[in-house]
């Protein structure tokens, strides 16, 4: 898990923390997944193959541990955390790069939750949307379960505050 600490402000409590679902990262996973799956196929045929098969088994291995390692860094550094105060967006985009979003819930406008797609409606998940200053600037909270549940605590930590 990853330090929220730095993402708060001194004494500021986090009432809850949404994640996105596994399936955010499929095509990540099914890539690697592949490789791996394809290096345990052919591992006989490619040690066979002598010098060059080894680097194709070796390339392979090392492939699919990449795109597998990738999918859970980025699946594990995207969070959405509800403070008494606001909202904090933190999206891990790859090894070195993140993008925290942020706003007040005094800001907010409007708060609505979609479910795009049968899967989405099979696995209940979807796209929570707040909007603020004067709807110009949207926040969008994808892949995330139950987001019907999302929309209504934040339009109830709206309504605390």
């Amino acid at each position: 898990m990853i330090n929220l600490s730095k993402y708060l402000e001194p004494g500021e409590v986090v009432t809850a923390t949404y994640q996105p679902i596994l399936l955010s990262q499929g095509w990540t996973i099914f890539w690697g997944s592949l490789a791996w799956a394809l290096a345990l196929f052919l591992v006989w045929p490619l040690i066979n193959q002598g010098q060059w098969g080894l680097i194709g088994l070796g390339l392979l291995i090392i492939v699919g541990s990449y795109w597998l390692l990738r999918a859970r860094l980025l699946w594990r550094g995207t969070l959405l955390l509800l403070t008494e105060k606001r909202l904090i967006d933190i999206n891990r985009l790859g090894l070195f790069k993140e993008v925290v979003s942020q706003v007040a819930y005094v800001n907010l406008e409007d708060v609505n939750w979609t479910k795009p797609g049968l899967a989405a409606q099979l696995l209940n998940y979807g796209t929570v949307a707040v909007s603020y200053s004067h709807g110009t600037i949207k926040l969008n909270f994808s892949h995330i379960k139950n987001p019907k549940e999302l929309a209504t605590k934040i339009i109830s930590q709206q309504n605390s505050v």
